[in-house]
């Protein structure tokens, strides 16, 4: 029997689904071809609970917001993360998010404010135009937008959880500053994609990077360890895989120093299932193959913001194992069914793979 990828098992699983839960079975357009399991894109929200259709468009459309393109695909990580948490945005379901987070993540919250979409901050001065250097974006698109947020309050103050949500994905994407491109008012393309495989020169010396040309400012606030990136290996995290880890991270430390914020940080949800998406940095001994972004990043990147990590399957079992799921039975039948099928004796563990500093002012 070949091998088969959790892509290719859960694009298989996602066809069936639609064989039997959708009329509509025209194949879907993406990326030049044509496939069974994406949606025609006029027909994208058929890929949402029914119950938060037009609650969430609404939503979309108030705060200006651009859905990713590929919204119309099965396997979409932006569509899941929408399953998995507008749901939840009322009293009762941000109670049990707080719970979540403070018993079953064993972090300091004792409140959840909101639950916000390509999230930034309201105050200018804090939005990734100013922060970051990217000036030419907006909420979802040309910026650094977490798929989600969770805006906290803690013993000591207000928290903000900002989170990249994962589902079959292989890895965090690759730098657009390390391939050439053509030219564009705001993007001069690498002419010298070879330094960024220089990963210690570049932390002795930021300005080598290519990013900071486009005049985006990641590495005023990431403060990478030099020890530990010349352990790594030679190839710049962002480079080759962990280009959306990275951005995170700088706009975490970034709201982390000029905010006020008593907790930051920087997360990650994904699917058990999915083996291949933390194991993106190449290493300079090819021998050693791929490293796995949990095993250093803390190391790597930040004293005051580290990276937490957490499945969706725990959140969803969260919810399976509250006393108050009654009223959610019609969105776990619609998420098991779909996404994260019920295991068979699985119960809830407190198991999250790192745990982030409280950090604070």
């Amino acid at each position: 029997m070949s091998y088969q990828s959790f892509f290719q098992k859960e694009r298989e699983a996602q066809i069936a689904w639609r064989k039997v839960s959708l009329s509509d079975q025209q194949p879907g357009g993406q990326n030049r071809g044509r496939y069974p399991h994406v949606l025609p894109s006029e027909h994208w929200e058929l890929n949402l609970w029914d119950e938060i259709r037009s609650e969430l468009l609404c939503y979309i459309d108030e705060n200006n917001i651009q859905p990713h393109t590929g919204k119309h695909n099965l396997c979409s990580s932006w569509v899941l993360c929408a399953n998995l948490y507008f749901p939840f945005r009322e009293a009762e379901g941000l109670d049990l998010l707080a719970g979540f987070l403070s018993n079953g993540l064993g972090l300091p919250v004792d409140k959840v404010r909101a639950i916000e979409f390509e999230w930034e901050a309201k105050e200018d001065r804090l939005k990734p135009a100013e922060l970051l250097g990217e000036p030419n974006g907006k909420r979802g698109t040309g910026q650094t937008s977490p798929d989600v947020a969770f805006e906290v309050d803690t013993p000591k103050g207000t928290g903000i959880i900002l989170v990249e949500s994962k589902y079959t994905e292989h890895w965090f994407y690759q730098c657009s500053g390390y391939r050439a491109r053509k030219e564009d008012p705001y993007r001069r393309p690498n002419m010298n994609p070879a330094r960024c495989k220089d990963f210690p020169g570049i932390v002795e010396d930021p300005t080598r990077c290519h990013l900071t040309e486009w005049k985006r400012t990641y590495w005023d606030y990431l403060k990478p360890n030099f020890q530990s990136a010349a352990k790594m290996g030679a190839c710049c995290p962002a480079a080759f895989g962990g280009y959306q880890l990275l951005r995170q991270h700088a706009l975490a430390e970034a709201l982390n120093n000029h905010g006020d914020w008593h907790l930051v940080i920087s997360a990650v949800a994904y699917d058990e299932r999915n083996k291949e998406l933390f194991n993106v940095i190449r290493l300079a001994d090819p021998s050693k193959g791929k490293a796995d972004a949990r095993t250093y990043w803390a190391d790597l990147f930040g004293e005051y913001v580290r990276l937490l990590t957490f499945t969706h399957q725990q959140w969803v079992q969260w919810v399976r194992d509250s006393t108050n799921n009654q009223q959610w039975q019609g969105w776990l039948k619609y998420i098991g069914d779909l996404h994260i099928p019920e295991q068979s004796g699985h119960r809830f563990r407190r198991k999250p793979d790192t745990l982030p500093n409280d950090s604070g002012h």
